[in-house]
């Protein structure tokens, strides 16, 4: 009797480990972003951009003990990105518009993630920006950040807790990168 309870309880959990559900967390992003402004420094030139196309069909899941383990979590990391240069770019750039071969604008900026992970309760975040200007590259930089810890949120939070946390260390990420990045554009446009 004992043996038939032990093996109906395995299975019951074994069953409860297979069922989990499957959240894409980046949805949402661009409206997080709105509602979080941040202060970063402008440059009044008219820039285009564009995304490597690796990048936008990047995709980074992970599953997390403290928001249920058979919970999945999907990143689409291209389209953080997205999301977060065209709410920010045009806060930060006089003009800020998708690439065009036949635009007359000459500084052109391509961004590229090398690296995303979402551990330790925080976003890791590897970037190539590279900026052309007149169509010849002016400089190329890889960058790396490490967004906030978001341990605390997620603890007393749970599942509904896990998106608000990486919206939020994913865009502290984002942040230092520009940052850094926008320090060296000025340094090597003036």
């Amino acid at each position: 009797m004992k043996r038939k309870l032990f093996i109906i309880c395995i299975l019951i959990f074994a069953s409860f480990l297979l069922v989990s559900c499957v959240h894409n967390i980046s949805n949402g992003f661009d409206i997080y972003l709105k509602e979080h402004p941040t202060n970063l420094s402008k440059i009044d030139i008219p820039v285009s951009y564009s995304i490597d196309p690796n990048t936008k069909k990047m995709i980074y899941s992970f599953r997390c003990f403290s928001t249920g383990i058979t919970n999945k979590w999907i990143i689409k990391v291209g389209d953080m990105l997205k999301d977060y240069l065209e709410i920010r770019g045009p806060q930060i750039f006089k003009k800020f518009v998708p690439y065009n071969k036949d635009s007359s604008i000459s500084i052109h900026i391509d961004f590229a993630i090398t690296n995303y992970a979402f551990k330790d309760f925080r976003a890791y975040v590897g970037m190539k920006i590279a900026v052309y200007k007149n169509n010849k590259l002016l400089f190329s930089k890889n960058y790396n950040a490490i967004g906030i810890r978001e341990g605390e949120r997620i603890f007393w939070g749970g599942a509904y807790a896990q998106r608000y946390a990486v919206h939020q260390s994913t865009q502290s990420a984002f942040d230092s990168i520009m940052t850094q990045f926008l320090n060296d554009l000025r340094n090597k446009l003036s």
